[in-house]
């Protein structure tokens, strides 16, 4: 088991066992997860949605009420934490993926950003979902 997944099953351990923690754990958990999922925004070179409030905020700011919230507030935040991390590592494989068919079929390229420039006329990568699409 990979880091990543490692922590990603302690997210939802915690959240299915969130009337054992202390605040203190919750507190670390969230933390330790908005640092994680900055961390792989940067690999990845996604920017933040400007028209909401960034996630990796709110996340901050329930770990650092969490005295004052309620089980379900610090389960739901450990869960959506858990899911962008799973979100964020299938893009990066799908980036990785698409790196090497790069390096077998030559017609993609990345550009400073990271993101995929289809030289082939196969539209960009748009969602988080990998796409298996193969050039027709």
């Amino acid at each position: 088991m990979t880091t990543i997944s490692g922590f990603r099953s302690q997210l939802f351990r915690a959240a299915n066992e969130v009337h054992e923690l202390t605040p203190l754990q919750a507190q670390q958990l969230l933390e330790g997860a908005v640092a994680l999922i900055r961390c792989m925004r940067e690999q990845t070179g996604m920017e933040p949605n400007t028209e909401a409030p960034d996630v990796t905020n709110v996340l901050l700011d329930i770990a650092a009420s969490v005295p004052n919230r309620s089980e379900r507030e610090i389960r739901n935040a450990l869960l959506e934490s858990a899911d962008i991390i799973r979100l964020l590592t299938m893009i990066l494989d799908s980036l990785d993926e698409l790196g090497a068919a790069r390096d077998l079929e030559g017609p993609r390229t990345f550009n400073r950003r990271r993101s995929l420039v289809e030289l082939s006329g196969i539209e960009p990568l748009t969602s988080c979902m990998p796409c298996k699409r193969s050039p027709s």
